[in-house]
C-alpha cells in the first residue's frame, strides 16, 4: 500500500513521496498527508487504526489529522 500511495504522491504533487512516512514538520506534506487520510477513511472503508499502522502512527494521530482536514 505505501508503494501505490508513493506512486500517486509523486505524480500529483511532484514531491518525494517518501516523505509522508517519516517525522515532517512541513506544513504542505501535513496537508497532503491529511488529504490522503481523509480519502482513505471515507471512501476506502479504511479502519483509523489501520491508516495508523500504514503511516506508523497512533489511530489517534489519524483522527486528528482527518478532523483537521
Amino acid at each position: 500500500m505505501k508503494e501505490i500511495i508513493i506512486k500517486i504522491v509523486n505524480r500529483l504533487y511532484e514531491i518525494d513521496g517518501n516523505q509522508l512516512f517519516v517525522k515532517n514538520k512541513n506544513r504542505n506534506i501535513a496537508n497532503i498527508k491529511q488529504s490522503i487520510f481523509y480519502y482513505m477513511r471515507h471512501e476506502l472503508d479504511f479502519t483509523y487504526q489501520k491508516i495508523g499502522d500504514i503511516f506508523n502512527l497512533g489511530h489517534s494521530n489519524v483522527v486528528i489529522g482527518i478532523r483537521s482536514f
